[in-house]
């Protein structure tokens, strides 16, 4: 099996992993190659399974200025430049599935796998949440070749053999054959007191995750009020040296654990960020990315299964989070959303596969 997964952070490959690995119990027979430019250890930490990983870009998303801030006019010139040699592009993506002879490919979320997979004759799956097109379409919409481009994307999406949507997907009527699959998330061990442990934290201070996604993005954290019962465990590369704020690795959990076992998650509304937080009982304070077309359904979701405040961009720069964190941890925590997408999907591919 070939699973071509973006690497526009890293919610693609937190949703294909529980895929991989509940297929792995279905068939365990089956072998997984996996293209994909995020680095290797983080392929390795997020599904956490024997693959053939080839470090190599099937698609681009969206270019962005960190996780918030979409490069609009990059974009538009990046697709313009790849559809005006699509038969190129998609010739040269069979010739790289070709030599693997997979039985099935997955593509999360690009749209070139798709075609190259349909050239070949191969079934494909799309399992994804959203689309390149529509996220094309709500940032450069105005632009006039957009409907055109688009309506290329759309075609290709419409291709595909399968169409796995895990809630909460964005709304595809342009692609009716989508089969609804209840969430993907990976499911954590909550120890609070092992966590502060590790940090050397007292039993009354909060731990608080600052997770803003997989790609890269600044904030002028030296400069955040400190609080005596609020300690911050931070994913950012450039931790300021601050007595409350510790690196992700000083916890030496896997992240499903950390995340379990903090008070509360600080993160833009991303697929995975969402979808865990909510399955694993942790309360989230947003920042919102704005037209994300996806970022309607995951709010309304969060706000329906789990707990969510949302926070002013300002606030965030400045470290003004207080008090949406105190309403959040005013609230009560509802029932958790049970995580049955992995294996719906799983049993939905292998019925695929020779």
């Amino acid at each position: 099996m070939l699973a071509c997964v973006s690497h526009h952070g890293l919610g693609h490959l937190a949703q294909v992993g529980p895929v991989l690995r509940a297929l792995r119990v279905v068939r365990p027979d089956v072998t997984f190659t996996v293209r994909c430019t995020a680095p290797l250890a983080r392929q390795e930490e997020l599904l956490a399974l024997p693959f053939t990983a080839e470090l190599l870009a099937d698609d681009f998303g969206l270019l962005m200025a960190g996780s918030l801030d979409v490069l609009r006019e990059e974009t538009l010139a990046a697709y313009r430049a790849l559809h005006a040699e699509l038969p190129r592009q998609v010739a040269a993506t069979a010739a790289a599935c070709e030599r693997l002879r997979p039985d099935v490919v997955i593509a999360n979320a690009g749209y070139l796998p798709l075609l190259a997979a349909r050239r070949l004759g191969v079934p494909a799956v799309l399992l994804a949440s959203f689309t390149w097109a529509h996220a094309l379409a709500a940032y450069c919409g105005d632009a006039p070749e957009v409907a055109s481009l688009t309506a290329q994307m759309l075609a290709a999406y419409a291709g595909a053999d399968l169409h796995l949507a895990p809630q909460p997907s964005l709304a595809t009527p342009e692609l009716p054959g989508a089969q609804t699959i209840g969430p993907i998330a990976r499911s954590g061990r909550a120890d609070p007191g092992l966590l502060r442990a590790r940090l050397g934290l007292p039993a009354e201070v909060r731990v608080v995750l600052l997770f803003l996604g997989g790609v890269p993005t600044t904030l002028p954290l030296a400069a955040w009020p400190q609080a005596a019962d609020i300690a911050w465990v931070v994913s950012h590369s450039d931790l300021p040296a601050r007595p409350d704020m510790y690196p992700a690795a000083a916890a030496g959990l896997a992240w499903p654990d950390l995340l379990s076992s903090a008070d509360a998650l600080v993160t833009k509304p991303g697929y995975g960020s969402i979808t865990e937080a909510a399955c694993n009982g942790v309360p989230v304070a947003y920042v919102r990315r704005g037209a994300w077309p996806e970022e309607p359904g995951l709010l309304g979701w969060l706000h329906q299964y789990g707990r969510g405040v949302e926070i002013a961009r300002a606030d965030l720069e400045l470290g003004d989070l207080r008090s949406a964190l105190a309403t959040l941890w005013e609230r009560p925590p509802p029932p958790r959303p049970v995580a049955s997408g992995a294996d719906e999907a799983a049993a939905a591919i292998a019925r695929l596969l020779p």
